[in-house]
């Protein structure tokens, strides 16, 4: 089996036992009466030793992926239906977070007028739900760009200004993440899914290196697919829709780049510049 199809799929399904391990430990290693953790549980060490053992694995399959490639040689996808498929799909995605928020923002709005009390300027928490929604559809629009350019081969791809676009949107959602779960004693609750939050912002940072700087493949590829496993394992939490919507949008988003970094090259190597243009002139 090719390495893009054997790497990207280990990691969803290496995602999917997390979850198992996940529900398990929702399941089991929480008072029921006061929602504190219980010290010890087999399922808390167990989804804590998949999780190592998940990431040093990962590190091992990418262990020998190196080169300097552009950012559209080494997310080549000219003409690949099932690329620009997954992209189509996960914009909209993340224009249906941003239509679910809309529906849901009274409630949003009473949660932070009750969790935020005295706690600081109240119109700065009010601003981020309306600009979370705001990122989430120019998100969409960023997404259909990256996969126009790519699926048809236009070679737009240096400093690509769609790409900053996505990484915003992953800022904006960490910052609000912390505005709701800052107060929560029990890290137990919400670690899986800060992680998979702070994966997806440097896995997504890092396929933008290769449109602004030299990327960093292995780097690239671990953290993509961490920015997988870790989407996965939290869908097991109690999220809102609109949060559903985009753990699926990076599921969908790092599989399928981690994937085309992974597959064949066709350009090579980038060359310099200077030995281009030597090369022409000769």
């Amino acid at each position: 089996m090719k390495k893009n199809l054997l790497i990207p799929g280990f990691a969803v399904a290496a995602g999917a036992v997390g979850l198992a391990l996940r529900r398990w430990e929702l399941a089991t290693a929480f008072e029921p009466d006061t929602g504190l953790p219980i010290a010890g549980v087999s399922a808390t060490w167990a989804l804590a030793l998949w999780s190592a053992a998940v990431a040093v694995i990962l590190i091992l399959l990418c262990r020998g992926e190196r080169g300097k490639l552009d950012f559209d040689t080494a997310f080549a996808a000219r003409g690949n239906t099932v690329y620009i498929t997954a992209m189509v799909l996960a914009g909209f995605l993340l224009f249906t977070s941003a239509r679910a928020e809309i529906i849901t923002y009274p409630i949003t709005y009473q949660t932070i007028v009750n969790t935020t009390e005295g706690s600081g300027p109240m119109w700065l928490w009010l601003a981020l739900p309306p600009l979370r929604i705001a990122f989430c559809v120019v998100g969409f629009g960023c997404v259909l760009l990256i996969g126009k350019n790519l699926f048809r081969g236009e070679g737009r791809g240096k400093e690509h200004l769609p790409l900053l676009g996505l990484c915003f949107l992953y800022c904006l959602w960490l910052i609000s993440n912390f505005q709701l779960r800052a107060a929560d004693p029990v890290v137990q609750d919400y670690l899986y899914e800060v992680l998979a939050i702070c994966a997806g912002l440097v896995g997504i940072y890092e396929i933008t290196t290769y449109s602004f700087q030299t990327g960093h493949p292995r780097r690239t590829l671990v953290l993509c697919l961490l920015g997988v496993y870790f989407s996965m394992v939290t869908l097991a939490d109690t999220h809102t829709v609109a949060e559903l919507l985009r753990f699926g949008f990076a599921i969908l988003f790092l599989t399928a780049h981690a994937a085309l970094l992974l597959g064949e090259h066709p350009a090579g190597e980038s060359a310099p510049e200077e030995d281009t243009e030597a090369h022409e002139n000769a």
